[in-house]
C-alpha cells in the first residue's frame, strides 16, 4: 500500500511554466521506472511536440494544464488536466480530463496533483473527471491493472501495479476494461484459413487486396472516414480531426508492411480494412528516449524485421 504525505510541508504542487519544470515534467518516469525492466521510455523529441501547445494537435481543440509535484526539492509526481472541446461537444457533456499521470508510491503527493488538476478544470465548469487519457481516446489510454511482467507492445500503456492502489484510495471506479491479446501459438494452419477466407468472400462481390502504399495514399480520405463511422459507437468515441489523422498515419506510415495489412473493396468502394505492425518497443527500449540520425536508421532497418 502506497505511504501518505499529507503532513509534509515539504510537498509543493506547482503549474508547469519554466522550461525547466516541462523538462522535469518529462524525465519524471525515469525516476518512476529506473528499476523496470518492461518500461519503455517515451521519444523526447516526439513527446516534446506532443504536449507542446504550439505544435500538438490536441490544441487545435482542446486546452491544458500540466502539474508537477516537488517532494523535498525532488520531482515526485505529474498530472496534466485538459478540456477537449470536440468530446463535449459530440457527447454533450461538461467532462474535464487528466492524463500523462506518473507519482512515486504516495497517497499524499496523488491527493495533492489531483486537488489541483480538479481545481483548474472546476474553474472551468467542468463536472466530472475522466482518465488516463493523454489526451484524447485514440492516443495513449487506460490504466494497466494486470500484465506487469510483459513489456507494453506499441502504443500500450504501462504503469507500475500501485497506482490502482493510489486511484482506488482517491474514489475512482472503472469505467470498462480493454483487453491486449498475446498470440502464443504457432502453430496455425495458414492454408486451411486462406480457404477458409476465400469461402467467405465467395458471392459477397468483395476483393481482398493486400496493402499498397500507392492504394493507402490515393484514398486516405476513405480510410480516415470509415475509421471515424467505424468507430463512432465505442464508449467515449470522437471522430479525428484530419491533423490528427495525418499526424497518426505518419507516424504509422515507416511501419506498414504489405504482408500485414489488407484492403477489402466493395468494387470500387474501401469498405473495410486492418493493419497489423510489427512491434519494436524492443527496439525503441533501447533508445532511452533518444532519437539520432543513427539512430532513425536503425529504427528504419529494425521495422522490417
Amino acid at each position: 500500500m502506497a505511504k501518505s504525505a499529507n503532513d509534509n510541508k515539504s510537498l509543493r504542487i506547482v503549474p508547469v511554466v519554466a522550461e525547466k519544470d516541462m523538462e522535469d515534467f518529462l524525465r519524471l518516469p525515469w525516476r518512476i521506472y529506473r528499476d523496470n525492466p518492461n518500461w519503455v521510455p517515451p521519444v523526447l523529441a516526439y513527446q516534446k511536440k506532443f504536449v507542446d501547445p504550439r505544435t500538438g494537435p490536441f490544441f487545435d481543440f482542446g486546452e491544458a494544464q500540466y502539474f508537477l509535484a516537488y517532494l523535498e526539492g525532488q520531482p515526485a509526481g505529474r498530472i496534466s488536466a485538459h478540456i477537449n472541446r470536440l468530446h463535449n461537444q459530440y457527447h454533450n457533456a461538461e467532462d474535464g480530463f487528466f492524463g500523462f499521470f506518473e507519482c512515486v508510491p504516495d497517497v499524499g503527493v496523488a491527493s495533492a496533483l489531483f486537488n489541483a488538476a480538479t481545481d483548474w478544470l472546476r474553474q472551468r465548469g467542468k463536472s466530472r473527471l475522466i482518465g488516463p487519457l493523454n489526451f484524447c481516446i485514440y492516443d495513449e489510454m487506460g490504466l494497466l491493472i494486470d500484465g506487469f511482467d510483459t513489456m507494453p507492445a506499441l502504443f500500450q500503456t504501462y504503469n507500475p501495479p500501485y497506482y490502482l492502489d493510489l486511484l482506488t484510495e482517491l474514489g475512482f471506479s472503472k469505467v470498462l476494461d480493454y483487453y491486449a491479446m498475446k498470440i502464443n501459438q504457432r502453430d496455425i494452419d495458414v492454408p486451411r484459413l486462406e480457404k477458409r477466407l476465400q469461402q467467405i468472400l465467395k458471392g459477397q462481390g468483395f476483393t481482398f487486396t493486400s496493402y499498397r502504399p500507392e492504394d493507402l495514399k490515393r484514398r486516405a480520405k476513405e480510410v480516415y472516414e470509415l475509421f471515424n463511422e467505424a468507430w463512432h459507437r465505442n464508449w467515449s468515441h470522437v471522430p479525428l480531426t484530419d491533423r490528427q489523422y495525418k499526424k497518426f498515419f505518419h507516424e504509422l506510415q515507416p511501419l506498414l508492411r504489405p504482408e500485414l495489412s489488407n484492403l477489402i473493396f466493395d468494387g470500387d468502394k474501401l469498405v473495410a480494412f486492418n493493419i497489423a505492425i510489427p512491434d519494436i518497443n524492443p527496439f525503441i527500449q533501447k533508445l532511452n528516449g533518444r532519437l539520432t540520425w543513427w539512430e532513425r536508421m536503425r529504427l528504419w532497418h529494425e521495422r522490417k524485421y
